[in-house]
């Protein structure tokens, strides 16, 4: 997931209002690529007693099933709302020329990652 050669790749970037697990923001000899910005939105359910879950139970179900969950939900809409916030600092700050691509992914323990595009 390391492309510094098309990438500024930033981790824990500090925007106005937080700080973004990863940006990886477009080199501005590559825009010509038409290449997405993209900003990643990291979530972690430490304990799986929280999901009322067995460790197979969590392997067993689909990513539907996970995003269902309450607990998957609540994270989710955290990561989403942060997501939000850093997305449009990061448009502020370098303008139009950004194609952003912003993602929320869930861990569940160490056994499963659910993810999804938020916009």
């Amino acid at each position: 997931m390391f492309d510094d050669v098309n990438y500024l790749m930033i981790s824990e970037r500090e925007t106005r209002s937080g700080y973004a697990d990863i940006a990886m923001i477009v080199r501005p000899d590559r825009r010509k690529y038409k290449l997405p910005d993209v900003l990643i939105e990291f979530k972690f359910i430490r304990q799986l007693k929280d999901l009322k879950l067995t460790k197979q139970q969590i392997l067993q179900k689909t990513d539907q099933e996970l995003w269902e969950l309450d607990k998957v939900k609540e994270k989710a809409d955290e990561a989403e709302a942060q997501a939000m916030r850093y997305s449009a600092d990061l448009k502020a700050e370098f303008g139009d020329v950004m194609q952003l691509k912003t993602f929320v992914v869930i861990a569940i323990g160490f056994e499963r990652i659910v993810w999804r595009m938020v916009r």
